[in-house]
């Protein structure tokens, strides 16, 4: 059961780094746009912070399931 359960939260943390990953291919497309200039400061700030807030929620959460499959699992 133990073991099931680790395979599944590694399933889970891989498709949270492809979502991540897409995210960030996201972000780097949308910085190249040439609407992206057009925004002002606030609007590039307001947009930085919200990626940034994306990015390391998702982060957080790969490393919170990492670590539930390191760690000593047991079922009394």
């Amino acid at each position: 059961m133990v073991y099931v359960l680790k395979v599944i939260l590694g399933l889970l943390s891989l498709a949270m780094g492809l979502a991540t990953r897409f995210v960030y291919l996201d972000y780097k497309d949308i910085k190249k746009t040439e609407g992206f200039d057009d925004l002002s400061i606030w609007q590039k700030i307001r947009f930085n912070f919200t990626f940034f807030s994306i990015f390391s929620s998702i982060v957080s959460l790969i490393v919170f399931l990492v670590y539930f499959i390191i760690a000593k699992i047991t079922i009394e």
